[in-house]
């Protein structure tokens, strides 16, 4: 009879070897993509800060003030989600994709080797930090691997683009916003980084990057709004249209719902539960963002109505 420990390696040895069965091989050797625990770990770590560490290290301390962090911090979000948006419509979405069904190209097809400055101008730097680091030659081959698949590698970006906004809610933390710290933001910043990275491992490209591209477009004129706020009175005089960032977000989620749909009517080889899985996010945000709606802008709207 097996023993316990005997059973555990095993299990673990046919998850590993599904994992590889299935994977994009492209992505076996890039960072963080070996094993979701990693990413599982950071995530566990940002809701233990944001949610209790945080908070009780604040609760006798006066809130920061962070505006010229905050501007250039949101300025940074601003120009890396025009550059990501850029780079997803030349990779293929203005070009040669499908908006009915996209398969996942796997090829090094032109479009996929299409090296862009943006990731040439990190792809340069990455060397420079290579000569400090052992094993230069293979991890300049691997590097430059990485930052030719376009399509793939931008997939990744994406996902550690969603690393990044765990910043948002320590922010929050810093400044004793609590009030925006609400299970919608909590629930959006936990979830996307362990679904992109099971995007990238496994799907790095086709249908399913519509959904990254609509977000790059939306996070553009969100952390422009932020930006904004944070660069104080004058300023904010000209962010009336706040709400209708709410609305933008019920449209992405709409956008995406019908657009991941129409993979379960036509084949052309995207994995359908992929697009059943898309479905059911944006179903789940957009009923979250919905509510949100509700209570932000029509309840008041409705107070107000009434003190009058």
């Amino acid at each position: 009879m097996a023993s316990a420990s005997g059973l555990v390696n095993m299990a673990i040895d046919r998850y590993i070897n599904l994992v590889d069965s299935i994977s994009d091989p492209r992505v076996n050797d890039w960072p963080l993509m070996d094993s979701p625990f990693p990413t599982l770990i950071m995530v566990i770590t940002y809701l233990y800060i944001v949610t209790y560490l945080g908070p009780k290290v604040m609760a006798n301390r006066k809130p920061f003030k962070l505006n010229n962090v905050l501007v250039w911090y949101n300025a940074g979000q601003v120009i890396f989600s025009l550059v990501m948006l850029w780079e997803h419509l030349m990779s293929g979405w203005l070009l040669d994709y499908s908006y009915k069904c996209q398969p996942v190209d796997y090829s090094h097809n032109p479009t996929a080797l299409r090296v862009s400055l943006f990731l040439f101008f990190f792809f340069v730097v990455s060397i420079i930090a290579c000569v400090l680091l052992s094993d230069i030659i293979l991890k300049i081959r691997l590097l430059f691997v990485r930052f030719i698949l376009q399509m793939a590698n931008l997939c990744w970006w994406y996902y550690i683009s969603k690393l990044t906004e765990f910043v948002d809610t320590v922010f929050f933390v810093l400044r004793k916003k609590d009030n925006q710290i609400s299970l919608l933001h909590l629930y959006h910043h936990s979830l996307t980084p362990l679904e992109t990275w099971i995007c990238v491992k496994f799907i790095a490209g086709g249908h399913g990057t519509f959904s990254n591209l609509v977000n790059n477009l939306v996070h553009v004129i969100m952390y422009f709004y932020y930006m904004m706020s944070a660069m104080g009175p004058q300023y904010q005089k000209y962010l009336w249209w706040k709400k209708h960032l709410t609305t933008l977000q019920l449209v992405q989620f709409t956008l995406v719902f019908f657009h991941s749909a129409q993979v379960l009517f036509f084949d052309c080889g995207y994995p359908k539960i992929v697009a059943a899985l898309l479905l059911v996010h944006s179903t789940i945000f957009f009923a979250l963002f919905f509510d949100f709606y509700q209570q932000a802008y029509k309840k008041n709207k409705l107070m107000q109505a009434k003190s009058q």
